[in-house]
């Protein structure tokens, strides 16, 4: 069978492959307690035995394409007897890497299984040569499974609304939530309540038209920008003032891990944020003469907004929740092949 070929005969371009380069490694933290110099050594035959503990982290830094993955051990040895400990370390080991050419939705299994695999011989020498040091014999790890451990993180997943990690997080998730929770209280007009899907959509919408052109990385963040709702609901501004500084810090750390899960920075820059706002105060404009039931003067002092903000032909948009969730989905897919093609 003949081999196609582009008509005009140019070849097809072949897909990025994935680049790594390490371009920094540091210790952010290291320390070793010697538990036999400080208490006595166990009565009897010593039968050390050591576990390891490791953990991940990553964030994304201020280039679109350099992220710092974190990496923590934390070595236990015991004595096989009575349990005691013999000594203790504890190593947060850190490098940040230049990557390119990998698929957004790849990107965070790619951080937490390729680059801390890059970084483990480094860690492996300097627990040897702190165990020595500290008075035992070199302990050299054996090679961690770093697949097995991402998939071990995914498949204990449950989010911690006090810790919440990139781990915890899944866009089905965010999706399915959002397009359940409603705006307004639900005090609108319609058959459907107007869901926090539906707004994020119109957000991100807005968004784009007030700044075209724009970096797909802050359309995402605009589709993103209210997605902690998905486990902590809509409230409406009265009652977040009410709840206090405690309300806004779970969401901080709730958008962070969301932003940290997608690629994006774990705290957006501040004129992106103020850009996003401003097409959150349109589409709550917009919200609240057409389905909240405000007079339009009402709503102009409650929801400033220069008239030549309030971009024609955007429209209010009610439906079944599973439409709005595959919306939802659907763009956001759109979105990362975006981000994708622009790297």
């Amino acid at each position: 069978m003949a081999e196609e070929t582009p008509q005009n005969g140019a070849q097809p371009a072949a897909a990025a492959q994935p680049r790594m380069q390490i371009m920094a490694q540091f210790i952010r933290d290291l320390s070793f307690e010697n538990a036999v110099a400080q208490k006595g050594a166990p009565q009897g035959e010593v039968q050390p035995e050591i576990t390891v503990q490791v953990s991940l982290d990553a964030r994304k830094r201020g280039s679109d394409t350099q992220f710092e993955v974190i990496t923590k051990y934390r070595v236990t040895s015991t004595n096989k007897g009575d349990g005691a400990t013999l000594f203790l370390a504890e190593l947060d080991y850190g490098g940040v890497f230049q990557i390119e050419g990998v698929p957004q939705d790849q990107l965070h299994p790619f951080l937490m299984i390729e680059c801390p695999r890059m970084l483990f011989p480094y860690v492996r020498r300097i627990i040897s040569d702190m165990t020595r040091d500290g008075g035992f014999p070199a302990f050299n790890m054996d090679p961690v499974d770093f697949v097995a451990l991402y998939r071990q993180e995914l498949a204990r997943r449950r989010l911690d609304l006090l810790e919440p990690t990139p781990f915890d997080i899944e866009i089905e998730d965010i999706a399915h939530g959002l397009a359940f929770v409603a705006r307004w209280n639900g005090q609108t007009r319609g058959d459907w309540p107007y869901s926090v899907a539906e707004h994020s959509l119109l957000v991100e919408q807005i968004f784009d038209g007030l700044n075209p052109g724009g970096d797909p990385c802050w359309r995402l963040a605009a589709l993103l920008h209210d997605a902690p709702e998905y486990v902590i609901g809509d409230m409406i501004s009265p009652v977040k003032a009410a709840l206090g500084r405690e309300y806004g810090a779970m969401d901080e750390r709730l958008a962070s891990a969301i932003h940290r899960r997608f690629g994006l920075p774990a705290t957006l820059p501040v004129a992106v944020k103020r850009r996003i706002k401003a097409a959150d105060r349109v589409s709550a404009r917009m919200e609240a003469v057409t389905i909240a039931g405000f007079a339009l003067p009402e709503a102009r002092r409650l929801f400033p907004v220069p008239e030549a903000q309030m971009l024609p032909d955007l429209q209010i948009t009610l439906r079944p929740p599973a439409q709005t969730r595959a919306a939802y989905l659907e763009r956001f897919a759109q979105l990362i092949a975006l981000i994708d093609k622009a790297r």
